[in-house]
């Protein structure tokens, strides 16, 4: 069992939580091998090569010859690389909906592993009270994020362990939720039955915790703090999956070549 504290220097309002939450997510999936390249370079590729056709939608050749057997090969590795981006960001968008409207998630659980019942790690990121009715203005993500980030690098042993996740495979994305919850706002979190975590299975907890009061800098004017001290009865949640599965993907070889290096230099046409 792995067990991260990360102290965070600011509080947490919901918008922010939603933007740690997906930075970590980024950080487990690029470390435990599910995809080839850190998370921002994998995205910026992509949307790069987008606003390209877009932008010369009009001049392609429509009449462009068959693809090459090359081309055909990355033509497949972008078009699942294309599904896997589009996983991440509707996952993302439907967390951070959820974080903004349900006061009663308090864990955010990532499953690596062919499905939810035989996982090959389990990490749980523990969320605190958040603070409603703050400002972003006064309180941006990025006192935390640099708190995330230097705790995550820093913690060798649970960047070990994901590198030992035995190539790419799938990830799981679900809520924990409080007894008599009624449960996520969409539909895109179904009810789990159950979650056995005493599985004999790596294990992480991300223990996000909120600062002290009298360390927080807040010029924020609000009636009510909505920050409680942090409260985690880790045992009694209810759970909810994300009906989006992550599926992990690795690069490969065309003639000794990554098709990640072809798909950048090759020209845009119809296919893509």
């Amino acid at each position: 069992m792995i067990n991260l504290k990360i102290i965070l220097e600011d509080i947490l309002t919901p918008i922010n939580c939603s933007i740690l939450i997906k930075e970590i997510i980024k950080y487990i999936a690029y470390n435990s091998k599910q995809i080839p390249h850190n998370y921002e370079i994998f995205s910026r590729m992509l949307l790069n090569r987008q606003r390209n056709f877009m932008a010369n939608s009009e001049s392609i050749d429509e009449s462009a010859p068959v693809l090459s057997m090359k081309e055909t090969k990355v033509h497949i590795f972008y078009k699942k690389m294309n599904a896997v981006f589009e996983n991440f960001e509707s996952t993302f968008k439907s967390l951070e909906n959820e974080l903004c409207l349900c006061s009663d998630i308090r864990e955010v659980m990532v499953i690596i592993g062919p499905n939810i019942s035989v996982p090959k790690h389990i990490i749980r990121i523990l969320i605190p009270s958040l603070a409603v009715g703050h400002s972003i203005a006064y309180h941006p993500a990025r006192k935390n994020l640099l708190s995330v980030y230097r705790n995550l690098l820093e913690c060798n042993e649970l960047s070990d362990s994901l590198f030992k996740t035995n190539g790419p495979t799938n990830m799981f994305i679900l809520l924990g939720l409080l007894p008599n919850s009624d449960g996520p706002k969409s539909s895109n979190f179904h009810p789990v039955d159950h979650i056995n975590l005493k599985q004999n299975v790596q294990k992480t907890i991300i223990d996000l915790t909120n600062p002290l009061i009298e360390n927080v800098d807040c010029n924020c004017e609000i009636n009510n703090d909505n920050i409680k001290l942090n409260s985690n009865n880790y045992e009694n949640y209810i759970y909810f999956k994300s009906i989006t599965i992550i599926n992990g993907f690795k690069d490969f070889k065309i003639d000794g070549v990554s098709a990640l290096n072809i798909f950048r230099t090759l020209p845009i046409t119809k296919n893509f």
